[in-house]
């Protein structure tokens, strides 16, 4: 009678899903190259379950250890990049491409000394990373060779004295087949040797995954195909089925007919459901939210590597940690684009509460969290980000940051230091921080303290229709490759000496807040500016963080270079006029007597700290003092009483 096989069903891992969707999305890309990997299956499966080949998680590496009762399986995956592509995919050549693999194993007598050749399988698949689901469809080829395979009588069941001998001679041979002759294990090998001739006690012993009794599994196929090429003189042979759980193993008695040549003529696409078709699997409700998260918040991110930006180090965004000062209009909306980035470290400093004006431009607020007299903005803001991404680090302050010309009481001092030496504390523990605050005076102090621990301060400022957008100069020591290349490019700025946002004020900043009004008081602005002002500070960002130096990185007094960095230049200063819809991109170098980055300035903060801060805070003027602008203002008042005694002067009559 025609024997039947038990055919395999593919059980894949979810975590392998996981880990091919990994090396999709960072390695492979757009590759559409097969690639090894390894499945298991074993003999032990109850008869109540199907006969599995177990794809894991682990199923890309190299497995050189064995296991009781497990074969290793080795084959190919194919992950397309399209839907299309994988339904017209050429299934009967690679069924074909498959099989000559396996006819040429047994061709070269290669099975021989390792008869898991002649097992493989090639799974292809369709990965549709951005919804998690997955179509496959597994090749798992099987000759058919030799001709008209019969069973010539019914199987019996293993005695318990047989099985217990097969039990450790299986483990001897590592769970490959072997030759049972009469109770000696003898490898398979020993069939092409002259002496050896074929009994009716031989049996060839493998373990076999079927799990119904009568019905011997698919890895049969390709052995008894290897076996009938070799000894074309047989026409039929005895197989020991060894399954070590609770299906019975069976010895089974085939007869068949011999062809001369081995043919590539196989079956092996697996049957879903008994059709021919793909399976699907969406791991969309079965994986960790948190997970998925993860997976998706980067997913954009990795598909720039593919073919727009190969080169970019994503691992800088993550890495970095950012200081957000001011948790207002600027502050949610330059949060929520690093997030876009991958940025996952961030600590937001604010001492206002959210109020019903804030919460249709501020988009990490809503209107409950104005109600009551309105919850910190910087404690909400932090949560806000935590709840669009739960596994990232943001933290809230409610501290309000000192400023020229804000006086301050003998009683206040002390808590006034505190502050001081917390938002120092804060800028040094940080990698770049943001100036988005309100106040001119508010960013003179996180801009003095940045400089002195040459940290990336980026600062951003609003008008009606305009915004600027400056990156400050790192104050570090000028390598001999930035002099060289500054003396050869005279239009190339070294990020040690481009200026920060007070340097080109004649001015010391004061207290601005006083004799406001209500205009004046609040952001009056154009809808939109905001949000464009606060993308170009973001991108500007991820450009310098592209580069080695970071906040050393340089500028151009002229046109800008694209090619400084992966994303392209890193200007100076983005500044913007929506209401002729034009941008420029001015370079402007350190001012020596700036009044927060200037020599004089960081040498007396260095000198006298706190109690140089304290006198800058009740009196602007010695600021001016310090960094020498009294002097420029002097002398620019007297060429203004020079140049109007030239020009007024008459004679006496």
């Amino acid at each position: 009678m025609a024997v039947k096989f038990v055919s395999f069903t593919t059980f894949v891992d979810p975590l392998f899903w996981d880990e091919l969707g990994m090396r999709k999305l960072n390695d492979w890309k757009l590759d559409e190259q097969p690639h090894s990997i390894t499945a298991t299956y074993c003999n032990q499966d109850p008869g109540t379950s199907s006969t599995r080949l177990s794809i894991s998680f682990d199923a890309f590496l190299v497995k050189s250890e064995w296991n009781k009762n497990v074969v290793s399986v080795n084959g190919s995956v194919l992950a397309v990049n399209t839907h299309e592509t994988f339904k017209n995919l050429d299934r009967k050549q690679i069924l074909c491409s498959t099989a000559q693999k396996v006819k040429k194993c047994i061709e070269s007598l290669d099975w021989l000394q390792k008869p898991s050749l002649l097992n493989t399988f090639y799974l292809t698949v369709y990965p549709d990373l951005k919804k998690y689901t997955f179509r496959y469809w597994n090749c798992i080829p099987a000759l058919l060779y030799p001709q008209a395979v019969r069973m010539l009588s019914n199987p019996t069941q293993l005695s318990a004295e047989l099985a217990s001998l097969i039990q450790v001679f299986i483990a001897l041979h590592h769970n490959e087949p072997f030759l049972l002759v009469g109770k000696t294990p003898t490898p398979l090998s020993s069939i092409l040797s002259n002496n050896f001739e074929w009994s009716n006690d031989i049996h060839v012993v493998y373990p076999d995954p079927s799990t119904l009794a009568a019905v011997p599994g698919w890895p049969l196929r390709n052995l008894l195909a290897a076996i009938a090429y070799v000894r074309k003189d047989l026409r039929n042979a005895k197989f020991v089925c060894y399954r070590s759980g609770g299906v019975p193993s069976v010895i089974i008695h085939l007869g068949w007919e011999t062809d001369e040549n081995l043919s590539t003529a196989a079956v092996g696409w697996e049957r879903v459901k008994g059709s021919l078709s793909p399976a699907f699997i969406d791991l969309r409700g079965s994986l960790d939210p948190l997970k998925l998260m993860e997976f998706s918040a980067e997913l954009n991110l990795r598909l720039i590597r593919w073919r727009l930006v190969p080169n970019i180090n994503l691992q800088r965004f993550a890495s970095l940690k950012c200081l957000i000062l001011g948790a207002g209009t600027l502050g949610c909306n330059v949060a929520r684009s690093l997030l876009g980035w991958g940025v996952k470290n961030f600590t937001f400093v604010d001492n206002a509460r959210i109020s019903y004006s804030n919460v249709v431009r501020q988009s990490l607020f809503g209107f409950v969290d104005a109600a009551n007299g309105g919850k910190l903005k910087a404690v909400t803001a932090a949560e806000g980000l935590r709840k669009i991404n739960p596994l990232i680090n943001a933290e809230g302050v409610c501290m309000k940051i000192p400023m020229p010309g804000h006086s301050v009481s003998e009683q206040e001092e002390k808590e006034v230091e505190r502050a001081v030496k917390y938002l120092e504390d804060l800028i040094k523990q940080h990698d770049v921080t943001f100036l988005l605050l309100d106040s001119r005076e508010a960013r003179w102090l996180p801009t003095l303290i940045a400089t002195f621990h040459s940290k990336l301060a980026i600062s951003v400022a609003l008008g009606f229709d305009c915004f600027v957008v400056i990156r400050h100069g790192v104050s570090d020591d000028e390598t001999s490759e930035d002099s060289e290349q500054s003396r050869s490019d005279l239009n190339i700025v070294p990020g040690s000496q481009l200026g920060c946002y007070f340097c080109n004020d004649v001015t010391a900043p004061g207290n601005s807040s006083v004799d406001r009004t209500m205009d004046q008081q609040c952001t009056v602005s154009r809808a939109g500016i905001s949000l464009a002002a606060s993308g170009a500070a973001v991108e500007l960002f991820a450009a310098v963080a592209q580069h080695p130096k970071l906040g050393g990185s340089p500028a151009r007094l002229g046109e800008n270079d694209e090619s400084t960095t992966v994303l392209g230049a890193t200007p100076h200063q983005i500044r913007s006029f929506l209401s002729r819809f034009t941008q420029m991109t001015p370079a402007v170098k350190r001012f020596e007597r700036c009044v927060a980055c200037g020599a004089a300035v960081q040498a007396a903060y260095r000198s006298d700290g706190f109690q140089f801060l304290l006198k800058v805070f009740n009196s602007p003027v010695y600021l001016e003092l310090v960094s020498g602008l009294d002097q420029l203002q002097a002398t620019a008042t007297e060429m203004d009483l020079r140049e109007f005694d030239d020009n007024e002067s008459v004679s006496s009559i």
